[in-house]
């Protein structure tokens, strides 16, 4: 009697071991299963990066990203900075000013030109100090005529459910692919469809339709289309086109100290002296109530103003924004 209940006791731990490592190997699969899944989800590759933390000073994009294609000329900019300072949005023909809130966040209400632009954001602090980014946005108005945002909430075909845009130079050509050299040099590649995608040529301010056998391995193209799992765009539109205009102006905190034909002022971060000339479309705006600037004689000592503009051959810095601060 005894000896049946030692082997019953033995027999039942034997099959519970057997069950709990049966358990166990069945869980740990799951577990690498469930790894495998989500390290094959894609990700939006112009996904914002982490919120800075209160030491740094950058500013973080929440929308639009890096080569999204807008669907409306009208757009928000939106993200985080440091609190409480001057944000700067502008491309290569409008300006537009903003102040985050105590937390950091900013919007800016702007306007983008048909095709690609590049936008260069600047956050700056009372004390002059900056930071900047950049991102490339493209608009095109028969793109958005055609892909309606219903029609782009029900593509199936894509995992990340908003145009966005290939940009560079075409490096080879295949049957339905076409590799292209990003502006940060990495290699893309495209699909096209010559029954889906349409080709137009838009070179010094003209716009032609034209067919896939009229592109060729050196044209610079803005490829429109929808991202797939494998990270190659089914391109819905390509574009050839002239190079990107690059903004190349800055922005400044000065107080001013002289008043004549050429502004004299102090940057207000390193203390140097900087002249300032008024470009040829120059634009003002004041942050004071009630105070309207309209040109020059406008301004007065001693007062400080936010500068949007680019440093010229004889080093003056010539202004194509001027914003009264206080």
């Amino acid at each position: 009697m005894r000896k049946e209940v030692v082997f019953a006791i033995l027999a039942g731990s034997i099959i519970g071991i057997v069950v709990a490592f049966g358990a166990y190997r069945l869980n740990l699969s799951f577990q690498k299963k469930n790894e495998n899944i989500a390290s094959q989800e894609p990700t939006n590759p112009n996904s914002p990066t982490s919120s800075p933390t209160p030491e740094e000073f950058k500013i973080v994009l929440a929308k639009p990203q890096n080569y999204d294609v807008l669907l409306n000329s009208n757009y928000a900019i939106s993200g985080i900075t440091k609190p409480n300072v001057y944000v700067v949005a502008f491309d290569t023909d409008d300006e537009y000013i903003t102040r985050s809130d105590g937390n950091g966040v900013f919007e800016i209400k702007a306007q983008l030109n048909s095709g690609a632009n590049e936008v260069k954001i600047v956050a700056i602090d009372d004390s002059g100090k900056s930071s900047q980014t950049k991102i490339t946005l493209v608009y095109s108005q028969d793109f958005a005529d055609e892909f309606s945002k219903d029609q782009i909430a029900s593509t199936s075909a894509t995992k990340i459910q908003k145009p966005i845009s290939f940009i560079g130079t075409i490096t080879d050509i295949a049957e339905n692919t076409i590799q292209i050299k990003t502006l940060e040099q990495k290699i893309d590649q495209v699909l096209v469809d010559p029954k889906n995608t349409t080709f137009v040529k838009t070179l010094d301010s003209s716009s032609k339709a034209i067919t896939q056998e009229d592109v060729a391995i050196g044209d610079f193209v803005i490829a429109l289309g929808f991202i797939q799992d494998n990270n190659v765009l089914k391109t819905q539109k390509l574009i050839i086109s002239s190079l990107i205009k690059e903004v190349k102006d800055e922005v400044l905190l000065v107080q001013l100290q002289n008043l004549t034909t050429t502004l004299t002022a102090k940057d207000i971060q390193n203390g140097e002296t900087v002249n300032i000339k008024a470009g040829k479309n120059i634009s003002f705006s004041s942050n004071i109530k009630n105070t309207k600037i309209t040109r020059l004689s406008d301004l007065d000592t001693n007062q400080t103003i936010l500068v949007v503009g680019i440093k010229d051959s004889t080093g003056n810095f010539v202004a194509r924004r001027l914003h009264l601060i206080k």
